[in-house]
C-alpha cells in the first residue's frame, strides 16, 4: 500500500482498492447466492446480570424496538457459570445464585416472541467458577497444585472432557426453553493477559493439542443442540482471521471447529488490537482510526477461510458499540455505522453489537436498515 502519514485518513473505496492489491484473491463485493441462514440480523447484547433487573429490561426493550435492531444476544450462562436456564445434569452444583431467573428469562422470551426480535443465547463455556468450586479436578492447575485463576476465575481444563457433556445439557434444556441459536463464548484457552505461564498442563499444549481439544468440546455441544433442532454458533478472537496456521495459542482455528458450527462470529473490536495485521493501513495507529478497515478485513478473511470448508455457516460480525476506553477515545455513532457497514460489504449477514453498558445509541440501526434495503451485499 501507499505510504502515509500517520495524520492521513484513507477513503473507504481507496482501501478497498489498495487491499485487493496486498491480498488478490479477495473478491470485492462479489454479489454470490444468498445466506442460507438469517440474512441481516442487528443486534444488541443484553448482560446476564441485567435480565431480572426490570428497571433496565423495560427501558432497553423500548430501545430495541426504535434504534432499528431485529436481534438480541442475551446470555444465558455468563463468566461465572451462574445460569438463567433450568437444568440438570450429573455435575451440576447443588446451590444456586439470586442472580440466577429463569422467570425473567421466560418473560423476555415472551415478549420477544410477541414482538418478532429474534433471541440468541450467549453460554460462556470455560470460566466457570460455579461448576468448578464444585468440582475442582476439572479445573486447570496452577504448577504449585493449587487451583489457576484467571480474570475470570478458575478455568475449565479443555483436555477434560466432562465440562463438554455439562455445557451441552444446557445447551439443550435452552433450545427447550425457547431460544433456537445457541452462541457458544469463551471457547478458548486463557489468553495471554492472564499468567498462562503458570498453568500446569495435563497434556503437552500446542496447536494440535489445543485445537483438537476444542474440537472435541465443541463436537460434543454441536451433537447435542442439532439434536434438539437449535443451531450452534462460536465466538472468535478477530486476530484469528489472519492464522491459517496458527490459532494465538488459545486454540481456535477456523478450518478445525468450522465443520461444528453453524456459525462463526468473529469479535471485531477496533479498540482492543493495534493494527499490526497485514493489510491495516499505515495510518491506522490504532484500530479506532480506521473501524471500517479493520472490521471489513475481519469480516472478509474469516468468512473467505469459512466458506471453504463449511459454506453453509453464517458470518455475522460482533463490533464495538462503546467508547475506546484502551486509548481514550470516544466512539461515535458514525464509526458506530461504519463498522456495520463495513461488515456487511465484507460479506456479514448480520452484525452485533457489544456494549455492555447498554448504552446503545437510539439511532444506531436506523442509516444499515435503509442501506440494506437498496444496496445488495456479499452475503446477498
Amino acid at each position: 500500500m501507499t505510504k502515509r502519514t500517520t495524520t492521513e485518513r484513507i477513503s473507504r473505496r481507496q482501501f478497498l482498492k489498495e487491499l485487493s492489491v496486498v491480498f488478490p484473491s479477495l473478491i470485492l463485493f462479489n454479489k454470490k447466492r444468498r445466506e442460507p441462514r438469517d440474512l441481516n440480523v442487528l443486534g444488541l447484547h443484553l448482560p446476564f446480570q441485567k435480565i431480572p433487573d426490570e428497571t433496565i429490561v423495560e427501558p432497553f426493550k423500548h430501545l430495541i424496538l426504535n434504534c432499528g435492531a431485529n436481534t438480541v444476544v442475551l446470555d444465558i450462562k455468563n463468566e461465572f457459570g451462574l445460569t438463567h436456564v433450568p437444568f440438570n445434569h450429573i455435575y451440576k452444583p447443588i446451590y444456586s445464585s439470586d442472580l440466577e431467573s429463569p422467570t425473567h428469562l421466560s418473560k423476555f422470551l415472551n415478549w420477544a416472541d410477541v414482538h418478532g426480535i429474534r433471541v440468541i443465547g450467549r453460554l460462556c463455556l470455560m470460566p466457570d467458577q460455579k461448576l468448578l468450586l464444585s468440582h475442582p479436578r476439572f479445573a486447570f492447575k496452577r504448577k504449585d497444585g493449587t487451583m489457576w485463576r484467571g480474570a475470570q476465575g478458575p478455568w475449565v481444563n479443555p483436555f477434560r472432557l466432562e465440562a463438554a457433556y455439562y455445557n451441552a445439557a444446557i445447551a439443550e434444556a435452552a433450545i427447550n426453553f425457547g431460544i433456537k441459536e445457541i452462541n457458544i463464548d469463551y471457547f478458548r484457552f486463557p489468553s495471554g493477559e492472564d499468567e498462562i505461564d503458570q498453568i500446569q498442563h495435563t497434556r503437552p499444549s500446542n496447536f494440535a493439542t489445543r485445537t483438537g481439544a476444542l474440537r472435541d468440546y465443541l463436537e460434543i455441544i454441536y451433537a447435542s443442540v442439532k439434536n434438539n433442532g437449535g443451531d450452534l454458533s462460536v465466538d472468535f478472537f478477530g486476530g484469528t482471521a489472519w492464522l491459517e496456521g496458527g490459532d494465538m495459542g488459545i486454540g481456535q482455528h477456523i478450518e478445525t471447529h468450522a465443520p461444528f458450527l453453524d456459525g462463526l462470529y468473529p469479535m471485531a473490536y477496533p479498540g482492543l488490537s493495534a493494527t499490526k495485521w497485514p493489510g491495516i493501513p499505515e495510518s491506522c495507529r490504532v484500530g479506532t482510526d480506521c473501524p471500517y478497515e479493520y472490521v471489513y478485513l475481519i469480516t472478509k478473511l474469516t468468512r473467505d477461510r469459512l466458506k471453504k470448508v463449511n459454506p453453509s455457516a453464517s458470518i455475522k460480525t460482533w463490533y464495538q458499540a462503546y467508547p475506546d476506553y484502551r486509548f481514550g477515545r470516544m466512539m461515535t455513532l458514525r464509526e458506530f455505522e461504519e463498522q456495520q457497514l463495513a461488515a456487511f460489504e465484507a460479506g456479514a449477514s448480520g452484525v452485533l453489537a457489544w456494549d455492555t453498558s447498554l448504552v446503545y445509541h437510539q439511532y444506531l440501526y436506523r442509516k444499515i436498515n435503509i442501506i440494506r434495503r437498496f444496496t445488495p451485499f456479499a452475503s446477498d
